[in-house]
């Protein structure tokens, strides 16, 4: 789910912020999706407490 009013950006950035629920995050990364590396490690160090 995409936010309709996306953050604050520099002229230079361009990202989009999708909601996902920690299942559908884990299928794009499985699945091949281009995900950023931050949002890997921040679900790999939530998940413990996620669970």
């Amino acid at each position: 789910e995409k936010l309709e009013i996306p953050p604050q950006q520099d002229e230079d950035e361009d990202i989009e912020v999708v909601l996902m629920t920690v299942p559908e995050l884990e299928e794009a990364i499985l699945s091949g999706e281009p995900i950023d590396a931050k949002s890997i490690c921040s679900l790999i160090l939530a998940r413990p407490f996620l669970i």
